[in-house]
């Protein structure tokens, strides 16, 4: 059986453009019409924002703390809030805006560039964790410039080396905090 397999991140702004990683989604459907979504919070990245940016993921219990969060034949709250339903009259003519043939869900997510008037979550073309080395980038940017560009990769769930440091899941709240209350004060 063949199955048709899309991905993104959900994330989230802060007033300082910064982006968030709340969570990976992808979506599989299959050609029997059988269908599953499987949402995989980011824990370490959620665990930066205050209460007045995320108040949680609509549909998950992320209190729960589950490593991934499925839901099979059902479309989950998150996707029916966002996405047109078929029976919706003008559902072509949103699809042709966006350049779309059929329905992707995902796909669709990102294409439009928008959010949810519900809540400021949206959703952005699926990219790998990386492992990114700063080091190289001293002299090249002001301090603010660079710490930005520290918090940036720490918020979108990165690892980073800089000046030999390991910034990863194990202290990323921590130099997050630190860096942010630097901004803060600039």
């Amino acid at each position: 059986m063949k199955t048709y397999y899309s991905r993104g991140l959900i994330v989230v702004k802060d007033k300082f453009n910064i982006t968030y990683l709340l969570s990976k989604i992808e979506y599989f459907y299959n050609e029997d019409e059988t269908f599953k979504y499987v949402f995989t919070p980011s824990y370490s990245t959620i665990s930066l924002l205050k209460s007045d940016i995320f108040q949680g993921l609509p549909g998950l219990n992320l209190d729960i703390k589950k490593e991934k969060y499925e839901r099979i034949n059902r479309v989950p709250v998150f996707i029916s809030e966002r996405v047109p339903n078929k029976n919706r009259e003008d559902y072509y003519e949103l699809l042709k805006e966006v350049n779309m043939d059929y329905m992707d869900p995902i796909e669709y997510l990102i294409r439009v560039k928008g959010q949810y008037f519900g809540d400021p979550y949206f959703v952005i073309t699926y990219k790998d964790k990386e492992k990114i080395d700063l080091d190289n980038l001293k002299g090249k940017y002001t301090n603010t410039e660079l710490i930005k560009i520290i918090l940036d990769n720490i918020a979108i769930g990165n690892d980073i080396i800089f000046n030999d440091t390991l910034i990863n899941d194990d202290n990323r709240k921590l130099i997050y905090d630190f860096l942010l209350s630097y901004i803060n004060v600039v």
